[in-house]
């Protein structure tokens, strides 16, 4: 389950994640993946991804650089021989905002019906899917319902969403923002209860920006907990006590927890 699919970069992880946690993923490749994402300008992206890695065709291309941070988005330059200057993070980004700005004017958003979530949502309780790889629009919380998303251009870039206010203003290096628009937003504890079985090997990928401070308190409080073997998540301080909550998984679970940059790199 990737809980943030970002570019679709972390769609084919589990491998890693199997083996930073030191099991054997002999006999363990009939995976199913489902993924999620808030962003509805980056969902076409991981649709057509989703659609390709299904009928076995290439990875679809973005006429401007993928990344999932600044320091990964200096990696990306110096790997195509540096076309913008890394030395100071500001002038970095200034560069590629710039640069790739027709093409990011050009981004238009994903736009999908609840009855269209739902019935993605359903191929995960109908047993075996008939395709391995499974796409949700749509954002994950403790609790059903609807969210404003705000997605600025240099989020396109560096990898990013936020929400009204839980962002650094950077219009000093030239970024602006599309429109705020209205997404759907799954509770996926929930959903993982109605839709898998005890039995199931379940890796769980959780890079959300903050909703892990509500997600893994409910997974616990329901006993949902039970049915991960893997998590490897990412902790934004932004979101509550990073501490606490390495604590209540350590403490309370039996869950083989990964810490993204640490245990293994989601990116590269």
């Amino acid at each position: 389950l990737d809980l943030g699919a970002n570019w679709a970069q972390t769609l084919d992880l589990y491998p890693t994640l199997l083996h930073a946690a030191k099991m054997d993923a002999a006999g363990m490749k009939d995976f199913e993946v489902y993924s999620f994402e808030a962003s509805p300008y980056i969902s076409p992206h991981v649709e057509k991804a989703t659609f390709n890695r299904n009928q076995g065709l290439p990875e679809p291309t973005l006429p401007f650089p993928k990344s999932g941070s600044t320091p990964d988005l200096k990696r990306v330059n110096q790997k195509n021989n540096k076309p913008c200057p890394d030395a100071d993070r500001d002038e970095l980004l200034r560069c590629y905002l710039k640069t790739f700005a027709a093409q990011l004017d050009e981004v238009k958003p994903m736009s999908v019906g609840s009855n269209f979530i739902s019935s993605r949502l359903a191929r995960a309780a109908a047993g075996v899917s008939s395709e391995k790889y499974t796409f949700i629009p749509a954002a994950v919380s403790d609790h059903d319902g609807h969210m404003d998303i705000i997605q600025c251009k240099l989020g396109l870039i560096l990898g990013g969403v936020s929400t009204k206010g839980d962002s650094p203003n950077m219009t000093h290096v030239g970024d602006s923002c599309y429109p705020p628009i209205q997404v759907q937003v799954v509770d996926v504890v929930s959903w993982m209860e109605r839709s898998f079985a005890k039995d199931d090997f379940i890796v769980v990928k959780m890079d959300i920006e903050g909703a892990e401070h509500s997600i893994i308190p409910s997974l616990i409080r329901t006993g949902v907990h039970r049915m991960i073997d893997i998590l490897a998540w990412e902790c934004h301080p932004k979101g509550g006590d990073c501490g606490f909550l390495s604590n209540e998984l350590r403490l309370l679970t039996n869950i083989t927890a990964l810490q993204e940059g640490k245990d293994y790199n989601g990116w590269r």
